[in-house]
C-alpha cells in the first residue's frame, strides 16, 4: 500500500511568509496533492501562490 501526502493550508494575508513557506516545504516533504484555501486575503498573498503553483505543476505533476 503506498501513501500520499496531500498538503493543506488555510491562509489570509500571508504574502509576507507565503513564498518562504512553500519554498521550505517543497524542498522538505514530497506531497502528492495540495489544497491551499485563501479565505480573503486583502494583500498579495494570491500572487506567489499562483507562482508557485506553475513551478510545483512543472516540477511534481505528470498529470493535471
Amino acid at each position: 500500500m503506498q501513501l500520499t501526502v496531500c498538503l493543506n493550508m488555510i491562509v489570509k494575508n500571508e504574502s509576507h511568509i507565503i513564498r518562504r513557506t512553500l519554498d521550505m516545504l517543497i524542498t522538505k516533504i514530497r506531497f502528492d496533492y495540495w489544497v491551499i484555501c485563501d479565505t480573503g486575503s486583502t494583500d498579495s498573498t494570491r500572487e506567489p501562490l499562483n507562482e508557485n503553483m506553475e513551478e510545483l505543476k512543472k516540477k511534481y505533476c505528470d498529470v493535471l
